[in-house]
């Protein structure tokens, strides 16, 4: 249990971004600020696009994937010592919690959609979107454990 409350404590910062960005659109909205058709830089736009495209989140769990195998037929093929296998080691280390931030930061999206496109005209619900942040939290953590299991398997051989 300890170990999936240390999953959950070190992403939820990119959990409760998109939550923090509603909040601030929802407050805006209803201060009469900004409405559906208030223009956004194309800077903060193209961001955003980079940000919140499934394009971007499947190319960084493609090449987290690859990665993991390249270290992992790294280590298996070559003779490396114990302590530099250690090492090479902390990579998973770092995967894990880079893959495991990321999936959270999407289950924070469809938190922060289910929960604000009841108040929000222009934000549509996504179907099962209470579904997916659920799932997509207990996800990040079976990566993470997953990830790390495969270092423990790998290094110890």
């Amino acid at each position: 249990m300890k170990y999936y409350l240390n999953v959950l404590n070190t992403g939820k910062y990119c959990f409760f971004v998109t939550p923090i960005l509603m909040i601030i659109l929802f407050t805006l909205l209803k201060l009469g600020k900004i409405n559906s058709s208030t223009e956004v830089p194309i800077w903060i736009s193209t961001l955003i696009d980079w940000r919140y495209s499934s394009e971007s989140f499947f190319l960084v769990l493609f090449i987290g994937a690859v990665f993991c195998i390249l270290v992992s037929l790294l280590i298996n093929t070559q003779p490396i010592p114990s302590r530099e296998k250690n090492r090479i080691g902390k990579f998973y280390n770092l995967l894990a919690n880079f893959i495991s931030n990321l999936i959270l930061f999407w289950a924070g999206l469809f938190a922060a959609w289910s929960i604000f496109s009841p108040f929000i005209e222009f934000v549509n619900p996504i179907d099962r979107q209470e579904f997916f942040a659920i799932a997509l939290i207990i996800s990040a953590i079976i990566v993470n454990y997953t990830i790390i299991r495969l270092k423990h398997i790998v290094i110890k051989g």
